[in-house]
């Protein structure tokens, strides 16, 4: 399969996981780049979608809290706070910065901000 048949059945994917219209997700792709929201690097096939805040710390399933992320990141950050993952990774002797206060996503991107 090529990357875009693969990156088109993760779409579907997580459209029916989650709720979540297919060009709502495309969208966020190429809001991001297509790199991942934490780490910056280019999203690889099995990229996850990942609440920002974690929905045990209140957050909700919108799409201004969801971001897409790779398996690495999602599942290093788990549930920690932005907060704690940043200094998780600056511990870690990683600088990073987050994408651009605008990168949240906002409208009028979006049709649909809930799932």
């Amino acid at each position: 399969k090529t990357r875009k048949d693969k990156f088109e059945r993760r779409v579907n994917v997580n459209s029916r996981r989650y709720g979540i219209s297919e060009s709502a997700i495309v969208r966020l792709y190429k809001a991001q780049s297509g790199v991942c929201y934490w780490c910056h690097e280019r999203l690889p096939t099995n990229w996850q979608i990942e609440h920002k805040t974690a929905r045990c710390h209140g957050g909700e399933d919108t799409l201004d809290n969801m971001v897409l992320s790779c398996p690495r990141c999602n599942e290093q950050k788990h549930t920690k706070t932005v907060k704690q993952w940043l200094s998780h990774l600056a511990a870690s002797g990683k600088e990073h910065e987050l994408m651009p206060e605008n990168m949240p996503i906002q409208q009028p991107l979006f049709e649909d901000t809930t799932w």
